[in-house]
């Protein structure tokens, strides 16, 4: 018999498993006092479950769910504008008499519009698809766009202090005059936005929401909001904005580098002193002119600046800036992609004050053909004496040795090479690294045989460091190699063993 434990217990113990869906789901079916609390977590936020092999399966239980839980009103709205939601769901029963055991919804703390739109596309047009015998049919983009505003109607009107809000540009909906929306989004944490937003959606939520500590505009349709109103407004009410992540997917750079963003720039900037992150992973103006105003309490800094897609003049006003900017508190600083000259790397690193904790660094270009891919490391080894995390591309084998020696709380490595042997580059590290090292990430340029593998987990063992997290690309991987690991960590020696893609190339942003 399983052993009555108590609601705080059991809380506790979920909280632990948020992450785990599937322990979550075989929890629900231990009891109900169990069930009751494993379904708080488990709806906390509902749409982290929409990325795996099951999600089309989870996209119908979902719809058919929020379908059910409608109030009556909402039924009839959507009947009377043609929509029979007796032919939405799947059950041969009849629908007005399924109920729910909980009220699910209540339990949000996270809305996605972008996937609530997926769930609606893929259960509408599947039923399309099948040609099933009944009157119902979508036929236009209006009706999709009514059972959005149902559902959505459903989660503000029952979810008290939402956490996470998701917009997307397709059905977009007048969140903040539903009813229930004072109190829902009242203290809304984090906001993120994708597409081209309507700025009157920014209004209403301005109104609102003033508590918002992380802001993600991607996307972001600069032609359609040349002047910024609402989303400058948004920003201007915030009273502890601390994250701030902007990404512009255009080809034509040169029309986003002539196109004034001094308006939004100042808005940020009138809140620098509480912003400790910036995020600009596709190049963004903005940096230009107001990136000075943030080099006081920015702790995270992340950017690009690729010289393949912008011009030349734009870098050298980029430099420019950087020449008189010294980030004294930054502990992580993240430059995306295939990024930009040496010495902007260079200066950003040196005019710190020795406490970046966090590097990860694409690949940058060279100032001329015959410069040498050797001055990177050095030069982390010399300003960062407290890294613990780096993911870099490195061909030098005492360069590494340089680095473990001198940063004695490095934890993490990330590599990518052209050069490196795989039996030398272990040697190295189960010779010289700190116990305190254990995550370990071989990325592009790797080729691993079984003989230094075994070597490296056998002195791993015999040195009882602390057990590693080891990642692997899939490429590289072969199935000779399940054995050694299988074996390594039975003994305690791999803590957790992770086979990747390229999409997932880079755990490093994860990695706490």
């Amino acid at each position: 018999m399983i052993p009555k434990l108590s609601t705080n217990i059991l809380s506790l113990l979920f909280e632990e498993l948020e992450e785990e869906i599937s322990t979550l789901y075989s929890c629900i079916l231990v009891n109900r006092d169990w069930c009751q609390e494993a379904i708080r977590f488990l709806w906390k936020n509902p749409w982290k479950s929409f990325i795996d092999k099951y999600k089309d399966k989870r996209y119908k239980i979902l719809f058919e769910c929020f379908l059910m839980m409608m109030s009556k009103e909402s039924k009839e709205f959507l009947d009377s504008n043609g929509i029979k939601i007796e032919n939405l769901i799947s059950t041969k029963k009849n629908y007005s008499l399924q109920t729910t055991l909980f009220n699910y919804t209540s339990f949000c703390k996270v809305i996605n519009l972008n996937i609530i739109n997926n769930m609606i596309n893929y259960n509408i047009n599947n039923i399309k698809d099948k040609n099933l015998k009944f009157e119902f049919s979508i036929k236009d983009h209006y009706q999709k766009y009514l059972i959005n505003q149902e559902i959505l109607k459903l989660l503000i009107s029952n979810t008290s202090k939402l956490s996470i809000l998701i917009l997307s540009c397709e059905f977009p909906q007048p969140i903040a005059t539903f009813p229930n929306s004072f109190i829902s989004l009242s203290q809304l944490n984090e906001l993120h936005c994708y597409g081209p937003i309507n700025e009157v959606i920014f209004y209403g939520l301005s109104q609102l929401c003033r508590n918002i500590e992380k802001l993600v505009i991607e996307g972001y349709d600069q032609k359609k909001n040349r002047k910024n109103r609402g989303l400058r407004l948004l920003i201007e009410q915030q009273t502890n904005l601390k994250r701030v992540k902007f990404s512009n997917y255009y080809d034509d750079y040169r029309y986003i580098s002539q196109i004034s963003y001094s308006e939004l720039g100042k808005a940020l900037a009138a809140k620098s002193s509480s912003i400790i992150e910036l995020d600009f992973d596709y190049f963004n103006p903005i940096l230009l002119r107001f990136l000075n105003k943030f080099q006081d309490n920015l702790t995270i800094f992340k950017f690009n600046i690729s010289c393949k897609i912008i011009e030349l003049s734009t870098i050298k006003e980029y430099e420019e800036y950087l020449k008189d900017i010294s980030f004294t508190n930054l502990q992580q600083l993240v430059i995306y992609y295939y990024c930009c000259h040496f010495e902007i790397i260079q200066k950003v690193i040196e005019k710190t004050n020795r406490g970046i904790k966090k590097i990860n660094i694409g690949i940058y270009d060279k100032c001329n053909e015959d410069e040498k891919d050797d001055k990177l490391i050095p030069i982390i080894t010399k300003h960062c004496p407290k890294l613990e995390l780096l993911s870099a591309l490195v061909d030098n084998l005492d360069e590494i040795k340089e680095l473990i020696m001198e940063c004695q709380n490095l934890r993490g490595l990330v590599i990518r090479t052209n050069e490196l042997k795989d039996i030398e580059f272990f040697k190295v590290l189960y010779n010289d690294s700190t116990n305190k090292f254990r995550k370990l990430q071989l990325s592009n340029g790797w080729t691993i045989s079984e003989r230094a593998l075994n070597e490296l987990f056998e002195n791993w063992k015999q040195q009882k460091r602390n057990s590693l997290d080891f990642y692997i690309p899939f490429h590289i991987y072969e199935d000779k190699y399940e054995n050694i690991f299988k074996k390594y960590q039975e003994l305690g020696v791999i803590r957790n063993f992770y086979k990747f893609t390229d999409e997932d190339a880079n755990f490093l942003d994860s990695w706490g």
